[in-house]
């Protein structure tokens, strides 16, 4: 699977399963970690678990890599 269908599938993942959408969205992560994307996909589906430290974690590796996105800081 490409990292594109990866994060759609995660997308479409994260408001019903979000720990189905994490494990996609760490498969994107894994195919391209330079990618920010992912990463704030990731995070936003750690926070829905409640992992706190994980989902700063990964928003903090979106702002790195999507400096110019401000929806990476805002979380």
């Amino acid at each position: 699977m490409s990292y594109e269908d990866l994060i759609r599938r995660a997308e479409r993942l994260l408001g019903k399963d979000p720990e189905a959408a994490a494990g996609a969205y760490i498969r994107a992560v894994e195919e391209n970690p330079n990618r920010g994307e992912a990463y704030y996909g990731l995070g936003r589906a750690y926070a829905a678990l409640g992992k706190v430290e994980e989902a700063r974690d990964a928003f903090r590796r979106a702002a790195k890599l999507m400096p110019h996105d401000a929806t990476a800081f805002h979380n």
